[in-house]
């Protein structure tokens, strides 16, 4: 153990890191991964724009991405195991647009000294908030994209 007044050092190249041709294939696998889930999000939410009743799916979906995070969230924190695990992953990977904000969030709160509930209250409200800015972007996008005359602006 450390005695008092010890100091503790750590240099950042004492951690090895090896740069194989594994890393690479796992970044290019990784970054495929990401680009096929943005491709499929937005087929996702522009293939219901057009339909009757939007309004409501751009509120139903952060709802529901709030509502499969909330679950899995207090069950990986009660129990521990391969289902937990794999069920974490899986909801994990399904709220990836939101990480960033999540984490910039709890960061923040963490910082600002929030412990306890407040850090899920914070958490719920980045992800529903994130997400529902992923939809607007997303809609903001197909706009921008379309051609002047059939933006109908009378």
């Amino acid at each position: 153990m450390q005695q008092e007044g010890g100091a503790v050092s750590w240099e950042p190249g004492s951690v090895p890191f090896e740069f194989t041709w594994q890393t690479v294939v796992a970044g290019v696998v990784i970054g495929a991964a990401v680009l096929v889930y943005w491709k499929a999000l937005t087929w996702f939410v522009l293939r219901r724009v057009q339909h009757r009743g939007w309004l409501a799916t751009r509120y139903a979906l952060p709802s529901l991405m709030l509502a499969t995070m909330i679950p899995a969230s207090a069950l990986s924190d009660h129990y521990s195991g391969p289902i937990a695990n794999i069920l974490a992953g899986l909801v994990g990977c399904l709220n990836l647009a939101a990480a960033p904000a999540i984490m910039l969030l709890l960061w923040l709160g963490d910082r600002a000294g929030l412990r306890g509930p407040w850090t899920g209250l914070v958490a719920c409200a980045a992800v529903w908030a994130n997400w529902y800015l992923v939809v607007c972007l997303i809609e903001w996008r197909r706009h921008m994209n379309a051609p002047a005359d059939s933006l109908h602006l009378d």
